[in-house]
């Protein structure tokens, strides 16, 4: 592995024929640049208790939303057992419909920060402005952060509104100063072109968005299409790195709280529904 991962113009994923083991490489040579494998998959669990037993009778507004899917880490590195930094998928809870939260860490143990997604933004529709090419844009609801949780960087995807939309969608990772950092074209996640001036931070989060686009595909979106099997589980000889256990204390906190509210909200507009039939 000749590339610098952070040093690379683009940047590409690619699954391998190994369950949940990927490469990250440098499409114009094709060179790797890194090695991404789990080090940590959780048991596939049936919750258990009153309150479990509630939280999985969900409304089903999101496919496989009652399937448990347990936290998985993976660790991205060289073949010579160098470790770049971790991405952390938050463990989905049954009841829960949305794609996880992942945390990016370092080696030594350090948060570098989160991918995330606004669980109640994905109840809306898109409703933005549709220009003379049948597309819209998405803002607002995914973002890059911080170890401190605050927003780096904010994902707008130029979506097609109309079905006869010819115009090529994408999505652009925008900075808090509005300069452009990094964007993926056409349909094709799996491909990011960097901006010369995207600092190491922003790469790492985008490396990782890559990496969770590829597993939320072969974990949450199989479910979809009925070709979900659940993750073998690999039991870490020990912490992947020190604060592991805590590294999705908030982001849980987040999902049992999100649960609650969109039980609720589903009810409430089905009940608003049947008045209006």
């Amino acid at each position: 592995m000749v590339a610098n991962l952070f040093e690379v113009p683009q940047l590409e994923v690619i699954s391998l024929s190994r369950d949940l083991h990927y490469q990250l490489r440098d499409p114009q040579t094709e060179s790797a640049v890194a090695m991404v494998a789990p080090v940590a998959v959780g048991e596939l669990r049936e919750e258990k208790g009153f309150k479990r037993f509630l939280r999985s009778k969900g409304p089903g507004r999101f496919p496989g939303e009652n399937v448990h899917i347990p936290r998985i880490t993976f660790r991205v590195g060289d073949r010579e057992g160098r470790t770049f930094f971790f991405v952390d998928r938050a463990e989905k809870l049954a009841g829960h419909g949305c794609m996880p939260h992942y945390a990016v860490v370092d080696a030594g143990g350090g948060v570098i920060g989160y991918t995330t997604n606004d669980h109640r933004q994905s109840l809306v529709p898109p409703d933005g402005p549709v220009d003379a090419e049948g597309m819209t844009l998405l803002s607002g609801r995914g973002h890059l952060r911080d170890r401190d949780h605050e927003v780096v960087c904010d994902m707008v995807a130029r979506v097609a509104m109309n079905p006869g939309a010819t115009a090529e969608p994408g999505v652009r990772f925008v900075g808090r100063d509005g300069a452009l950092l990094a964007q993926m074209r056409g349909h094709d996640s799996t491909r990011v072109e960097f901006a010369p001036q995207a600092p190491q931070l922003i790469r790492a989060l985008v490396a990782a968005l890559m990496i969770a686009g590829r597993v939320d595909e072969r974990l949450q979106v199989s479910i979809i299409t009925s070709g979900y099997s659940a993750p073998e589980p690999v039991q870490a000889t020990g912490e992947p790195y020190p604060g592991y256990q805590d590294v999705h204390s908030s982001y849980m906190r987040y999902q049992e709280e999100f649960i609650e509210w969109y039980k609720k909200e589903m009810n409430k507009r089905g009940r608003i529904a049947a008045a209006g039939s």
